[in-house]
């Protein structure tokens, strides 16, 4: 049987329940305390290696479409008014879509 399309790790979601592990930046790890894990890796994915100016006014912070309203409000409220280099965070991104995949075949097994 012939695959017409191979997987690859980036095609794989970010599990809403990821945590921070020793693959993740000082910056990835603060701004978790704010916002959380699930939206810091969002971010990390959509902007990673940009640097973004982050509005302190939410409703015109273009993270909202990224990670919602209220993530939005919170970085404006910490960040608001800075320029902000969003970091790559291959390591760390690679790490939750790979855990998915474990989680599930480990629930297998049991």
């Amino acid at each position: 049987m012939k695959l017409n399309h191979v997987c690859k790790i980036d095609d794989l979601p970010i599990p809403p329940d990821v945590r921070v592990t020793t693959k993740w930046t000082d910056q990835m790890r603060e701004m978790e305390a704010h916002i959380g894990a699930y939206r810091t890796l969002q971010i990390i994915d959509a902007l990673g290696g940009q640097q973004i100016d982050i509005p302190s006014d939410p409703a015109n912070n273009r993270m909202a479409s990224v990670i919602g309203d209220e993530g939005a409000t919170i970085m404006s409220r910490i960040y608001g008014g800075n320029k902000l280099w969003v970091p790559v965070g291959r390591a760390a991104l690679n790490e939750a879509r790979r855990g998915g995949i474990i989680a599930a075949i480990r629930s297998r097994g049991s």
